[in-house]
């Protein structure tokens, strides 16, 4: 019996309440992932709406990482000590609302302030997922489920970005698309707050009778899990994520509005961005069963040669994008879109592969949403400075400038 929802209030979860938790987890993720997917593809339109730099842009793609990274901990630490539904369902509501507020916003600025404030909200949900998958799944199939939920981010990415990509600068009726996306993300996140706290149920903890290894009677939750983070495997894999999160950032942030600067329309942006998206939907299932399987085979090893043969694969299918592919024209359309679904198929294994199960196994149960929020910060807080070191480059280096404002016309003002 509780009279809020905040509170810890669980029980065991089998059957149709734990595929109704876990679809419910999905689309959560899928609306999350189509959110952040959008902002990449409306970069032209605030460059023409807002007569914004690409070193705005970039400020507030770095605000935006920074101040989410950092507020991770906080949440990780509240999801650990309070009813995670409960944290969902709030954090869902207020990360909506702000999405909609962004939608009126009538300068870049005011949009920065929305969605910096959005994004705080927004990274409530990696850290409750990892703990809520880690007591819903053993350790030998939690790839899978890692997968899964991989795949629903995936999906919710794919939808965003064509989307956005597609409509960001067209107008429907006197409003302007990228405008009507956001509004429609925002009343989607509100709406399933709602949702969450009327039909999730909240697994228990895995052993949750077992005393964490530090444990005193009179001693308070807020003790960090030194043991873990004393481990030389969970810094490894925080090394991994940084240097694999920078490149990942960058290109993701820019290549929507660097396609259309090397002759791409819009709609064919949309349709190469799909295309990668649509491979990642069906790699996060593969790579997390790729990640069971090897780890059934080789305990430990094999999820680190999953990981080793992902970065392995990336590197290769972004040498021939990057540099191999002619950029004098827009003529190999299907050639780069290929490119890119090779890339999005091998190059995204090692999260639901390795790095969210080996996080899950080392780490007690009392303390897996607060470790892995510390761990999705450390790797995320150097990461974010790619965006804006690459605004930067192409600023001060190669010369990239904003179109010009006084030339924009009333409506685009609008």
């Amino acid at each position: 019996k509780t009279c809020c929802i905040f509170w810890m209030e669980t029980r065991r979860v089998a059957g149709f309440e734990r595929r109704l938790t876990i679809g419910l987890i999905c689309c959560v993720a899928a609306i999350d992932s189509a959110d952040f997917a959008m902002v990449p593809g409306m970069m032209k339109a605030f460059e023409d709406d807002f007569g914004a730099r690409l070193s705005d842009i970039g400020i507030m793609y770095l605000l935006q990482t920074l101040v989410g990274a950092l507020s991770l901990p906080v949440w990780g630490h509240l999801g650990d000590r309070f009813s995670r539904k409960g944290l969902l369902s709030f954090g869902c509501l207020i990360w909506g609302i702000l999405t909609t507020l962004g939608a009126s916003a009538t300068s870049f600025n005011y949009f920065i302030v929305f969605r910096t404030a959005a994004v705080i909200f927004m990274s409530i949900l990696s850290p409750l997922i990892q703990s809520i998958v880690a007591d819903l799944a053993p350790s030998e199939r939690r790839g899978q489920l890692f997968g899964i939920i991989g795949s629903a981010e995936a999906s919710g990415g794919l939808i965003g970005a064509f989307i956005a990509t597609a409509v960001a600068e067209e107008s429907i009726g006197s409003i302007r698309g990228w405008r009507v996306c956001l509004w429609v993300v925002g009343t989607l996140s509100v709406a399933f707050a709602f949702i969450l706290a009327v039909f999730m149920t909240e697994p228990p903890r895995e052993n949750d009778t077992i005393k964490p290894r530090n444990y005193h009677p009179t001693a308070n939750k807020t003790v960090v899990d030194w043991e873990t983070m004393k481990l030389p495997t969970f810094w490894l894999l925080v090394l991994q994520g940084v240097f694999g999160c920078i490149p990942w950032n960058a290109y993701g942030m820019y290549s929507p509005l660097w396609m259309e600067l090397i002759g791409y329309t819009p709609l064919q942006v949309a349709f190469i961005g799909s295309a990668g998206r649509l491979a990642n939907v069906f790699s996060g299932i593969f790579a997390g069963f790729l990640g069971d399987w090897s780890h059934r085979c080789l305990p430990y090893h094999g999820r680190l040669l999953c990981a080793e043969a992902s970065v392995l694969f990336g590197m290769t299918w972004m040498t021939i994008m990057l540099v191999w592919i002619p950029k004098d024209s827009a003529d190999h359309l299907y050639l780069f879109a290929g490119i890119y679904m090779a890339f999005s198929l091998t190059a995204t294994w090692t999260p639901n592969s390795t790095n969210r199960p080996m996080i899950a196994d080392i780490v007690p149960t009392w303390a897996r949403a607060s470790v892995f929020s510390i761990f999705c910060m450390a790797e995320r807080v150097p990461s974010s400075f790619a965006g804006y070191f690459v605004s930067f480059l192409a600023e001060s280096q190669f010369g990239y400038h904003k179109p010009d404002v006084e030339q924009l016309s009333d409506a685009v003002n609008l």
